[in-house]
């Protein structure tokens, strides 16, 4: 399983404007992405413009902060120390 990576708008802008140059396919090889991944990436740039392109901020929650109650660190840190 390969780790999925994620860009800042400033190098997916980057690998857009070597893709003008060097062809899209090539440009997506080179930052080793699927070329698909590089076309979506072209058609948001084209519906949002470049400055808000380069302004976007995707939403990335992730895990989240874990809450656990005082009761369930204590427990936790008794099994740990034994």
């Amino acid at each position: 399983m390969t780790k999925k990576r994620h860009f800042s708008q400033e190098a997916k802008h980057t690998i857009l404007m070597s893709a003008k140059d060097i062809g899209v396919e090539k440009a997506a090889e080179i930052a080793g992405l699927h070329y698909t991944t590089v076309y979506g990436w072209r058609g948001d740039l084209e519906a949002m413009g470049k400055d808000a392109y380069l302004a976007y901020k995707p939403s990335r929650p992730g895990r989240g902060v874990k809450h656990i109650t005082e009761k369930q660190e204590n427990e936790i840190l008794d099994v740990w120390e034994k």
